[in-house]
């Protein structure tokens, strides 16, 4: 009769559903090497379960791309945030940008050339290669008239005289671009001249600034305050890991229907002498089931309230979730 009254009774009893957590990072920062040489970055965030960005550094061919880490990150477990942790170096790049800057230097040469005094250098050149132009077509008209000479008396062919002719006249025509090239130094430049080079002058700056920027990005920064996680692996170089913690919980199928966002759990570790241990509260019910021991399985996610140290990751303990309350009969 007791038995029955009680059941009657609208007692309730607490509930719980008894499982194991997967504790990892919030967020997770990967650096990663493919097999191709390229670098590539997964940013991962655990609580919306989703990833961020994936961004790669691709080996174009015939490039030599180097990763060099920040050695001052070997023994420390910790990095903040726009901390370097190394930088990328392309030979292409490194070529690329050589060139611009030759390039910029032969283009503000010409501009002061144009604008100032400082051409004086040139108009010299050019009046020694005009001089020298006539000194060599004056010994070439020369020769040229000697062999007409021989030519009228039959002594040589006309083959012959006409190479020397030719060849005064080539002489001629580089003598008058000569004397056309220092009569332009001597004119000065002309404003469409003078707005050409700057227009050089400030393509090729825009050109190197655009280096610069990608030489930037190729400079890899924390982009948050986390714990340094260096695994032993042939592709992954480097984990950063949020100082918060999510817990990955599998639940059966079965009790799906007890789980509600904003419930509780507690995990089964103790943080300090005084026996208490973290707790969390559900923030995500994926829609996925999987087969986990060929049970049907469905995995939720968990914001740990708090901060867990030391703790090692991908790390897994036990874990209870509070759920509603159950009528006792």
């Amino acid at each position: 009769v007791l038995a029955i009254i009680l059941l009657l009774l609208p007692i309730k009893i607490t509930n719980h559903i008894k499982s194991e957590a997967k504790i990892i990072p919030a967020r997770e920062w990967i650096l990663q090497k493919l097999e191709d040489g390229s670098i590539q970055i997964i940013d991962k965030d655990y609580q919306k379960n989703l990833v961020h960005s994936i961004s790669a550094y691709q080996v174009v061919r015939g490039d030599f791309v180097e990763f060099k880490m920040n050695e001052e990150l070997a023994n420390r477990n910790k990095i903040f945030k726009n901390e370097i942790i190394g930088t990328i170096e392309s030979i292409s790049t490194e070529r690329e940008l050589a060139n611009l800057k030759r390039d910029l230097n032969e283009a503000e040469s010409y501009l002061r050339m144009s604008k100032t005094g400082e051409k004086e250098t040139a108009i010299t050149m050019a009046r020694e290669i005009v001089n020298k132009s006539k000194i060599q077509l004056e010994n070439q008209n020369i020769i040229a008239d000697r062999k007409k000479k021989l030519f009228e008396k039959n002594i040589i062919s006309q083959e012959e005289y006409e190479i020397e002719k030719n060849l005064a006249d080539l002489y001629k025509y580089e003598l008058l671009e000569a004397e056309a090239n220092l009569a332009n130094l001597k004119a000065g430049a002309k404003p469409e001249e003078i707005a050409l080079y700057q227009d050089m002058v400030q393509a090729t700056r825009q050109e190197i600034q655009h280096i610069y920027d990608l030489k930037e990005k190729f400079t890899l920064r924390a982009p948050l305050d986390g714990q340094l996680y260096r695994i032993f692996s042939t592709d992954t170089l480097l984990i950063i890991g949020d100082t918060l913690s999510v817990a990955v919980i599998p639940v059966r199928s079965d009790d799906l229907n007890r789980i509600q966002i904003g419930q509780t759990f507690t995990l089964n570790l103790q943080l300090d002498e005084t026996g208490s241990n973290p707790m969390g509260t559900i923030i995500n019910v994926n829609k996925i089931t999987e087969y986990i021991d060929q049970r049907a399985t469905v995995l939720i996610t968990g914001r740990i309230s708090d901060s867990i140290r030391n703790l090692p990751l991908n790390a897994v303990l036990g874990c209870t979730i509070k759920t509603e309350s159950v009528l006792l009969r």
